[in-house]
């Protein structure tokens, strides 16, 4: 899965999570893609699912240090990117809704 010249042997584990993974997620895990977000978005949802971080660090070519800074620190928004934006701002607008639903409702009662 590296862009490297040199050819390596994956491990069992890296194989059958790769095994799993479709084609887009395949590209999306790439180092070298140039959406960190979306990239960094699958690497926190498959350490969520229990694939350890020296098997992604295996899949994508990034080291373990780093695999681990990006799940610790991974907040969805970095500095001039907005593709996430988007995501954040749909849960606030949810929950602001439902915040004046039982506000309302609240106010029904007490009438």
């Amino acid at each position: 899965m590296n862009d490297t010249s040199k050819s390596k042997k994956l491990s069992d584990n890296a194989i059958a999570v790769l095994k799993q993974l479709s084609e887009k997620q395949k590209k999306t895990l790439r180092r070298n893609n140039p959406f960190k977000t979306d990239r960094n978005e699958l690497l926190c949802e498959l350490r969520s699912r229990g694939v350890f971080p020296n098997v992604l660090s295996e899949i994508t070519g990034l080291s373990r240090v780093s695999i681990w800074k990006i799940v610790r620190d991974y907040s969805g928004i970095k500095d001039g990117d907005f593709s996430g934006l988007r995501k954040h701002l749909k849960a606030v607008q949810k929950a602001v809704g439902k915040l004046t639903y039982y506000i309302e409702a609240i106010r029904g009662r007490n009438k």
